[in-house]
């Protein structure tokens, strides 16, 4: 943690970088090629600005695993309430040769009803019903799926544990943790 201008800020590890060379990164938003949305554009099983789009798209381009990575991603931005994940904050690195997904990033626990990107049936809406309703999307089952959703909140209940071993104060962890966990 350190603070800029009054406010906290979380510093983290460029993952653009490997040894001081710059690694190439295409976003999800440069892919698609989509300056403005239409309400198709978000719903599943069809709608490109979304979730399940990535994973389908990320599949073409060789990423192993793009469905269930996919779908674990979006779940952790619904449980934290990160819905500022729009097709910029999404993308591909280039590592010897082979694309494979970035990191996640720039995760902001706002907390609004919808997303920047399609989740499923019911579009943007931020809902685990919405996350869980378009599983064929990611080539995914029930079980599975259920299983992902276990593991991430297993997870984020150890969140306040674990920045806390990192060496944040409490309130820093508070700070941190801000709106995070409101459907745990």
């Amino acid at each position: 943690m350190a603070e800029a201008n009054g406010r906290a800020v979380l510093l983290v590890q460029r993952f653009d970088r490997n040894a001081g060379e710059r690694l190439h990164y295409l976003s999800l938003h440069a892919l698609l090629s989509v300056e403005r949305m239409s309400p198709a554009d978000v719903v599943a099983p069809t709608g490109l600005v979304s979730y399940f789009g990535a994973a389908s798209l990320y599949r073409r381009i060789g990423v192993s695993d793009a469905g269930r990575r996919m779908f674990e991603r979006m779940l952790f931005n619904v449980l934290i309430g990160n819905t500022d994940d729009h097709a910029r904050n999404h993308g591909l690195l280039l590592h010897a040769g082979s694309w494979d997904m970035s990191p996640a990033f720039d995760l902001v626990a706002e907390g609004k009803p919808v997303h920047a990107i399609g989740i499923g049936l019911k579009g943007r809406e931020s809902s685990l019903e919405n996350a869980f309703s378009a599983l064929a999307s990611y080539d995914l089952d029930e079980d599975v799926a259920r299983r992902s959703l276990e593991s991430i909140q297993e997870v984020l209940h150890r969140a306040p544990g674990i920045l806390a071993g990192a060496g944040l104060a409490e309130g820093e962890v508070d700070l941190a943790l801000g709106r995070m966990f409101r459907t745990i």
